[in-house]
């Protein structure tokens, strides 16, 4: 008897999206034959160097990375959605953020504020370069 593998959902309209824009980030990666168990149980977006492990998701780099408004709201909802799956090695995140010279130590000490700024840098190096590789420069 062969396994049955319920196609996955189409995408919605979300209404919890800031902008109103689809809900499945995991239908992008059912189009290249993952299982749906896969896709469910997502792992983390980071190896422990710091690289990460696959792209980040279409619609993530597009509402995070749109120049002339303040991304915030849409970084807060893929936080949220990403949930556990969004756990950048918080030492080498705060390494990697300090390169960059606008944060000073203390703002540098939270994890929490790190992660959000990972998500918005990388969102934006993705969408300028096509391809974001992590915690690295």
């Amino acid at each position: 008897m062969r396994d049955f593998n319920p196609p996955l959902p189409l995408p919605r309209k979300s209404d919890s999206h800031p902008a109103g824009g689809f809900a499945s980030s995991t239908v992008e990666l059912a189009i290249i034959g993952e299982a749906p168990q896969a896709l469910v149980d997502m792992k983390s977006y980071f190896f422990e160097t710091g690289e990460l492990t696959r792209k980040l998701p279409k619609a993530l780099v597009e509402d995070c990375s749109a120049g002339g408004r303040d991304a915030s709201p849409y970084v807060d909802h893929w936080i949220e959605k990403l949930g556990a799956a969004w756990n950048p090695p918080a030492e080498l995140c705060r390494c990697w953020l300090r390169e960059f010279g606008a944060w000073d130590a203390e703002e540098l000490s939270d994890d929490s504020e790190n992660a959000r700024r990972a998500m918005w840098l990388l969102a934006g190096e993705q969408a300028e370069q096509g391809e974001a590789y992590g915690l690295i420069h």
